[in-house]
């Protein structure tokens, strides 16, 4: 072969190797959020020096040890989720107050990304906190491209940096988007009994219904008389459009309910009761829904009792309505 042959050759080579190599990785970072790990890239036909290559010359961009991304930063939340995911292994998945971020059930914590696989693995990668925990196949589920915790496990891990109050709120925010299945709480509860956190979440959820009541009413019931406004029936039974509903405090006279969401208060209701739907049909029936947080009744009274009073017109002395 004439030397000007085998150069030209030579040159070519690389560019055909190019052109098997660049399809697959396209397609295979196209299903990840435009990430990539070195596993897949050496599968996909690249070497450890056509990675570095590709590095330098900007076509691949490093995130975690052996995780690229196929374009330069800035990258999404959720791409550096997935990136965390990846970096960790096979089976790994994101969780805790992440997972509770991905799952729109609270805002997002700053500090590190949290992933609970089997093994452990990613300790020592920096941004990332890893959690050594077995996880069952129906506790991991596939949001947005990213490997997470379902609401219930992401829940109950979150138990031992929570307080009891961010429980509930997570509880809450779970149940409003109907992503919280109650038994698979109950059964992930009975099998954590005695690790931390969990006598948190075990008195969220076995509460004595009747107890948790009498302590709403207790508290409404002083706000009620702390600024004259007249007691409201309590758990009244209201009967339209061919239902029974149950009001937490009523003023029947005034056609007037007030509802306090909290975990306790409402956990109990039938999962297939849309709030949303109840209010409507009490609206229809002419009856004014005001609903107040758990919050509100228990830490800011102040508050709550301007605006009660507001609401009913009640009192012999009258307070500001503080918006």
């Amino acid at each position: 072969m004439a030397g000007g042959d085998w150069h030209r050759t030579a040159h070519r080579a690389p560019q055909s190797t190019n052109r098997r190599v660049d399809p697959t990785i396209a397609a295979r970072a196209g299903r990840q959020l435009h990430l990539i790990t070195l596993a897949e890239l050496r599968e996909a036909g690249l070497s450890a020096r056509g990675v570095r290559s590709r590095v330098a010359r900007g076509r691949l961009h490093r995130v975690h040890r052996g995780v690229f991304c196929v374009h330069p930063p800035p990258l999404s939340v959720w791409q550096r989720y997935l990136a965390a995911v990846l970096a960790c292994g096979p089976g790994s998945s994101l969780s805790d107050f992440s997972a509770a971020h991905h799952l729109a059930i609270a805002e997002q914590i700053a500090g590190t990304i949290h992933i609970t696989n089997p093994g452990g693995a990613g300790r020592s990668l920096r941004g990332i906190t890893v959690h050594r925990r077995e996880i069952a196949a129906c506790d991991r589920m596939i949001l947005n491209g990213v490997p997470c915790t379902t609401a219930v496990r992401t829940v109950v891990d979150c138990a031992a940096a929570a307080d009891e109050m961010g429980l509930e709120d997570l509880l809450m925010a779970a149940d409003s988007k109907r992503i919280l299945n109650r038994r698979r709480l109950d059964e992930l509860v009975a099998e954590r009994r005695g690790q931390p956190g969990i006598h948190k979440l075990e008195r969220l959820i076995t509460d004595d219904p009747v107890e948790t009541r009498s302590v709403n009413e207790r508290r409404m019931f002083s706000i009620c008389r702390r600024f004259g406004v007249s007691l409201p029936l309590v758990n009244h039974p209201i009967r339209t459009g061919g239902r029974l509903f149950y009001a937490d405090f009523c003023w029947p006279e005034m056609n007037l309910i007030v509802e306090v969401d909290s975990w306790r208060w409402h956990g109990g209701r039938n999962a297939g009761e849309s709030d949303a739907d109840r209010d409507q049909i009490l609206s229809l029936a002419g009856w004014r829904i005001v609903h107040f947080t758990r919050d509100q009744v228990k830490h800011r009274a102040d508050q709550t009792g301007q605006r009660l009073l507001a609401l009913t017109g009640s009192g012999s002395s009258r307070a500001p309505f503080d918006s």
